[in-house]
């Protein structure tokens, strides 16, 4: 034993000299992941000079089996900056680098160590709070359930960050904001965690399983944030714009866009940025109507500065915002947040609606844990087509959406959708007593009054509205009220959903295009007839004709389902005869001159 200390005190003695003769101006941190290339590696350098010559041996090793995967051995002389190229491979494994310096006799000395080095893809979280959405600091369930230790996420939520949480001005500089650390949901995670936010830290989870690489999630979502508060300051960015704190009076100084960049820019991974998930838009809704109407236009500019600033952005998932946060203009962001991808081939939506009374919180507009849960668990198949090719089909990964709406005939609807959907038909709320609502009560007119309907059909992809008068003209649709409705409580179905997973609503859609009914032209000829005559009608629909003399006895009659029909009049006597075409609940009558 006496040997053994004997050993360690030298070598702490000259480990204390070796590292007072180098100077590192480029050496990764503990937890630290890198962006992967294309060959599926991660790059590193190491850089320094030292005050005497030297030589370096570098390696890199599993921390598992402690398998050397790349060693290195580097000349250094006195003085002259050195840089060591490393790499490592992108891969479910943490890494550590070990520095040594060597002497004339090829005596090693272990001068430095680095652990728990990864190498991977990265992901924003963006928005507002459902993108936030941070658990209790005393609830470790999800971090203990989903966090991977190859996983990574980076520094703090902003509104700790900046000192705008608890209304303090206390805030992280940036240099203890772009720590890499363990994901967590917390919201006041820190070293050795970092912030990502329940349904990111699901998603991250999984997503990286079946992928078979790290992640990391960076969470730069701000609660109550509009759009337009979450724009960039520069595009492309300047790293040197960002301000680092907030005054006196609360103004926010820092910028989440900034913020979030800056972190991403001094860590060196811009390129390995692969998706940004946008989960955002309950304030622009409980704002104005002109803020409302400018959704697209501040989501088009969003997007251009994301497309600057990360160029290997691949697809930009936003979430459909729910129902249930107040505002008069939630219907506007949700339909402008619709067809989005109709406008950017990069851009898929997936919606928020289909959940069950207890999957929201009290406050009628957040999740309960089990609610952000089940966000997760949506979107993990969309992740992992677009971004590890692992097809899933659209049929199961999508939303149903809206792509039809027709008069059938003056007393029925007919709505199409470009996928099979399930329509519950109702769903009981338990308040403080049972409560039933119906799936009929929850479609509205361009006036925003719910349509009459009686009752609901539905045939694989269609709903079929049959009305309870047929006296209105209905010209636009929405499916889903704007807020609240007559259940005391946040709307929570019941709801259309996807046939093939019946986890995921269809989207919510507002003020959509009903095609009217056209009066079908009815042509017969010829007039006087003979022997024939014939009867063509523009309608699609089956239509019976009947022809009566001038007493009104019907003489002939019959039903069609052809567009043109031929009619054998030899049995008529020559005279003037009416005649009669029926056709989806209507008559058109004429006069006809049998020679």
């Amino acid at each position: 034993m006496r040997v053994s200390y004997k050993y360690l005190v030298v070598f702490l003695l000259l480990g204390g000299r070796c590292l007072s003769q180098l100077n590192f101006s480029a050496l990764p941190n503990n937890l630290q992941m890198f962006a992967r290339d294309e060959n599926n590696f991660g790059h590193f350098k190491i850089e320094g000079t030292s005050a005497f010559d030297l030589t370096l041996r570098t390696e890199i090793s599993k921390k598992t089996t402690h398998e050397v995967i790349e060693s290195f051995i580097t000349p250094v002389s006195k003085g002259i900056k050195f840089s060591i190229n490393h790499s490592i491979p992108a891969m479910m494994e943490e890494f550590n680098l070990s520095i040594f310096q060597r002497d004339s006799s090829n005596s090693e000395l272990l001068v430095k160590t680095i652990q728990d080095l990864v190498a991977g893809d990265f992901y924003i979280i963006a928005g507002q709070s459902n993108a936030e959405c941070g658990g209790d600091n005393n609830n470790n369930r999800f971090d203990s359930m989903y966090t991977h230790r190859c996983n990574r996420s980076l520094g703090v939520n902003f509104n700790l960050a900046t000192g705008r949480s608890n209304n303090n001005n206390n805030y992280f500089m940036l240099v203890d904001d772009y720590k890499f650390g363990r994901p967590s949901a917390n919201y006041y995670a820190s070293i050795p965690t970092a912030f990502t936010g329940i349904w990111p830290l699901k998603l991250q989870h999984e997503l990286s399983i079946a992928a078979g690489i790290p992640l990391c999630f960076v969470n730069g979502a701000v609660g109550g944030a509009r759009i337009s508060e979450s724009q960039a300051s520069h595009t492309p960015s300047n790293p040197d714009s960002l301000r680092h704190s907030t005054d006196t009076s609360q103004k926010l100084l820092a910028l989440p866009y900034d913020r979030l960049y800056k972190k991403l820019y001094h860590v060196n991974v811009l390129q390995g940025v692969k998706g940004i998930f946008w989960y955002q838009g309950e304030s622009d809704g409980n704002f104005s109507l002109d803020t409302a109407l400018n959704y697209a236009n501040q989501f088009t500019k969003l997007r251009k500065s994301w497309k600057s600033d990360y160029p290997n952005l691949k697809k930009i998932i936003v979430l459909q915002i729910n129902v249930g946060c107040s505002g008069n203009f939630l219907n506007i962001i949700r339909e402008t947040q619709r067809t989005l991808p109709q406008h950017f081939q990069d851009v898929e939506v997936m919606s928020t609606v289909g959940s069950n009374q207890d999957d929201r919180s009290i406050d009628n507009c957040h999740y309960s844990e089990k609610g952000y849960e089940k966000i997760a668990d949506n979107l993990v198949p969309l992740a992992k087509k677009h971004f590890y090719q692992i097809e899933t089909s659209d049929e199961f990964i999508l939303p149903a959406n809206i792509i039809k709406a027709y008069y059938v005939n003056s007393r029925q609807i007919c709505l199409e959708f470009n996928k099979a959907i399930f329509c519950e038909q109702q769903t009981d709320y338990y308040i403080s007593k049972l409560t039933t609502a119906y799936i009929k009560d929850y479609f509205y007119s361009e006036d925003d009054m719910v349509i009459p309907i009686a009752t609901i059909e539905q045939k694989e992809n269609k709903l079929y509205f049959n009305l309870l008068s047929s006296k209105k003209s209905i010209k636009y649709i929405s499916y889903l009220p704007n807020m609240f409705t007559n259940i005391p409580t946040v709307y929570a179905g019941p709801w259309i959903l996807n046939a093939e997973n019946a986890k995921i609503g269809a989207y919510s859609f507002y003020k959509f295009p009903v095609e009217q009914i056209e009066e079908p032209k009815i042509h017969f000829y010829p007039n006087p007839s003979k022997d024939e005559l014939k009867i063509e009608i523009t309608s699609q629909e089956e239509f019976t004709y009947s022809i009566y003399d001038q007493l009104g006895i019907l003489c002939l009659s019959s039903e069609s389902k052809n567009k043109l029909i031929t009619v054998n009049l030899s049995a008529l006597i020559p005279g003037i005869y009416l005649l009669k075409v029926n056709y989806a609940g209507k008559f058109q009558t004429h006069y006809l001159i049998h020679e």
